[in-house]
């Protein structure tokens, strides 16, 4: 369904963009993310759109982010994701999808290098790209508004994550719980 390769196929580009800009990235995951990311970029929304001759980017592109993030771990993302989406029994790409423009925001100063270089040789602005496609495919934040009772505990499991260690940027609870408000904001 559709809803589905939206959330899936936006965790692959998560997946590879954090792999891609992970403190453990190596020259090795980092060709790996790279590939990954541009299959994506140019496969996800025909994909969504019903066009089955992009599946087969889609796969392979899954596959190679998945060999890169084994390698290198992911970020704050996917940190924040794993305790939110127990605590909601939500969609894991959803989830990903949802934290995904805060922790742009988050990471921006650490990962500007990566963003323009990614921008100048492939005309990837994932900024950008991520704001349309989370229009397009009408990927809304279920989140919003809600509360989470256990703050303490969601933000200890944040930072307890191996995923948020990796984050290209320290990540302190303070900055843990201003993205959980921000995820969470109406």
């Amino acid at each position: 369904p559709p809803a589905t390769i939206a959330a899936a196929g936006l965790d692959a580009f998560i997946q590879a963009f954090e792999s891609y800009t992970s403190r453990h990235a190596t020259p090795f995951t980092r060709a790996l993310s790279e590939l990954a990311l541009v299959r994506i970029a140019h496969a996800l929304q025909p994909l969504y759109e019903g066009d089955s001759r992009a599946a087969a980017d889609m796969l392979e592109a899954s596959y190679i982010a998945g060999v890169a993030l084994s390698h290198a771990r992911l970020g704050v993302i996917h940190g924040l994701a794993h305790p939110l989406g127990a605590r909601f029994h939500a969609a894991h790409g959803l989830v990903c999808a949802c934290c995904l423009p805060a922790c742009l925001a988050f990471n921006r100063e650490a990962v500007a290098r990566d963003l323009a270089d990614l921008k100048a040789r492939h005309g990837l602005d994932v900024e950008a790209r991520v704001a349309a496609w989370l229009d397009a495919m009408r990927l809304d934040n279920p989140f919003k508004g809600a509360a989470v009772t256990d703050r303490d505990a969601f933000i200890r499991e944040t930072l307890a994550s191996g995923s948020t260690a990796a984050n290209p940027r320290p990540v302190t609870a303070d900055d843990a719980a201003a993205l959980l408000d921000a995820v969470l904001s109406p």
